[in-house]
């Protein structure tokens, strides 16, 4: 996830200095990264967010969800 993170930084700092083509990249990295660890998948939710760990399937959500809108 720290990857993802990274990614969506350096994307919203070419955002903001106006080289938006320069970011696209790490934008669709980063939302290759999340679809890959499956935070997206219903599918795969049962493995991804345990219900036997609710601190990191919350911080999962969280971080899913946030991703999913910034992207957006």
């Amino acid at each position: 996830m720290a990857n993802a993170a990274a990614a969506m930084l350096i994307w919203a700092l070419h955002s903001f200095n106006g080289t938006d083509k320069l970011g696209m990249p790490y934008l669709l990295h980063m939302r290759h990264i999340t679809t890959n660890l499956g935070l997206y998948d219903q599918r795969v939710a049962s493995q991804v967010y345990d219900p036997f760990c609710p601190k990191t399937t919350r911080a999962r959500a969280i971080f899913a969800w946030g991703m999913h809108h910034w992207a957006m």
